[in-house]
């Protein structure tokens, strides 16, 4: 055997020993069960491309074995109860292009390890207990199309290097400590649909490089210090759906180029 989907039902117990066996398995999918334990057994099956255990009711530390799985691409254990840092080993899987931890309770730092994986397209990071400056070594992962560190604890500030990530198409950074004034640089990233920078403890004014952000469909930037006027260029976003900009020290009127937003459904005025 070398291919297993178990998804989407509604499993018991833990991961039998026999898989131990499975030394031939590259795919393995037990995403959204009632799967509990740890995950050790799996510590054989070195082939593994694709490892999805997401969902399920998984406890302890991700283990710093998964590193020695050389051909691993895509790594889920998002919503589960993990707890401890991510492995530094995890930066060994060079081939990685897609890695979910969001919603467990992981804590200390993002490891700077994880930018040797250069093929990576998504990180999904939300909804920890991570704890440190946001990494801007973030920087030089180009091939980046959705990162997701929202519902953390990061600090620091944004960084213009942030412009380089020109795939960008998801960027949620929302309920963080992050600080100091959205740089300039994001205009570059005409990719994104989704920019959330919301419930952060950011300054200064919106840039009007936001208007370059022409396929943006949800805009956050609520519940920060951001002061100034809302600038007139958020009117040429055409395929903007929602913006929140609730919350800041805003001030002047609503630009009348908003007006020209048809497909928007919700810009509150809290």
């Amino acid at each position: 055997m070398t291919y297993l989907d178990l998804s989407e039902n509604s499993l018991t117990g833990s991961i039998p020993a026999e898989v131990e066996s499975w030394t031939n398995v590259y795919y393995l999918n037990l995403h959204t069960n009632l799967l509990k334990g740890r995950i050790s057994e799996l510590r054989f099956l070195t082939s593994m491309a694709h490892l999805s255990l997401a969902h399920n009711l998984f406890a302890g530390s991700v283990p710093s074995w998964l590193g020695s799985m050389a051909d691993m691409t895509e790594l889920a254990l998002g919503m589960n109860s993990f707890t401890g840092s991510i492995p530094s080993e995890l930066g060994l899987l060079t081939n990685m292009t897609y890695l979910d931890l969001n919603k467990n309770s992981l804590t200390g730092v993002v490891p700077i390890e994880l930018r040797s994986s250069t093929s990576m397209t998504q990180l999904l990071l939300a909804h920890n207990l991570f704890t440190g400056s946001f990494p801007s070594w973030l920087g030089s992962m180009t091939n980046m199309t959705d990162l997701m560190l929202s519902g953390n604890s990061l600090t620091g500030s944004l960084f213009s290097e942030l412009g380089l990530l020109t795939s960008m198409i998801i960027l949620n950074l929302n309920g963080n400590f992050l600080a100091g004034s959205i740089p300039t640089e994001v205009g570059l990233l005409t990719d994104l649909t989704n920019l959330d920078l919301g419930k952060n403890i950011m300054t200064g004014h919106m840039p009007t490089e936001l208007g370059l952000l022409t396929a943006l469909t949800k805009l956050g930037l609520n519940g920060n210090a951001l002061s100034g006027s809302i600038p007139s260029e958020l009117g040429l976003l055409s395929n903007m759906a929602e913006m929140n900009i609730f919350e800041n020290a805003l001030d002047g009127g609503v630009p009348s180029e908003l007006g020209n937003l048809s497909n928007m459904h919700e810009f509150p005025e809290h």
